[in-house]
């Protein structure tokens, strides 16, 4: 009796403890959007409006999301988009229902989306390179055939935000659309995870997910 007593304390001390430090220092923890421990996934590369075709961008997001989803979920089981598009052949998975795609690919659930906008520039007197990412992103439930996350607009910007690199000067669009299917793949593994964001006053703020 005593030990579990001594255990509860304990725990209970290291909640407070946590939630004490996340509010001394303005952290919000936001609850994955989609439990997918032991589940399997199947990823999509993500294509361009008007949903015609998948680009080379749109893979190069795709590709980038498994190590970084398994890195943060290692228990959860992945069909990535070069196998996706193997194993769906001529299928016109674009077109096509999302559950009917995941029953092809034996996937729990699908995650897909569509290129929205991508803008790289240059600005000002010494050439420094800009970009911007937009994505629509859908992760669908297999078995029950609907959205368990849509996100409409999911932004990213080369440099990232309050990063002002030197290299962001010389830098060639190759680079840039690099690591801003890099960022992307980055905002949609978070949806299988929790994850930290800040008060509005830091520069890193993202607001939950609605």
């Amino acid at each position: 009796m005593k030990r579990i007593l001594a255990l509860s304390t304990l725990s209970l001390a290291l909640f407070t403890g946590c939630s004490f430090w996340r509010s001394i220092t303005g952290e919000t923890w936001v609850p994955a959007a989609v439990q997918a421990e032991g589940r399997r996934v199947a990823i999509l590369p993500f294509y361009d409006s008007p949903g015609v075709r998948s680009s080379a961008l749109g893979l190069e997001i795709a590709r980038a999301l498994p190590p970084i989803l398994q890195g943060k979920v290692p228990t959860v089981s992945l069909v990535n988009s070069d196998e996706a598009l193997r194993g769906l052949g001529d299928y016109d998975w674009i077109r096509a229902p999302r559950s009917e795609v995941g029953r092809r690919l034996g996937a729990d659930f699908v995650i897909s989306g569509e290129i929205l906008s991508v803008q790289l520039q240059e600005a000002g007197m010494i050439g420094v390179h800009n970009g911007r990412l937009e994505v629509a992103v859908e992760v669908v439930d297999v078995a029950k055939g609907t959205a368990v996350f849509s996100r409409k607009k999911m932004e990213v910007r080369f440099p990232r935000e309050g990063e002002h690199r030197a290299g962001s000067i010389l830098a060639e669009d190759s680079e840039i659309r690099k690591d801003l299917a890099d960022q992307m793949a980055e905002r949609m593994a978070e949806i299988f995870y929790e994850h930290r964001v800040y008060t509005e006053d830091d520069r890193d703020f993202r607001p939950p997910w609605e």
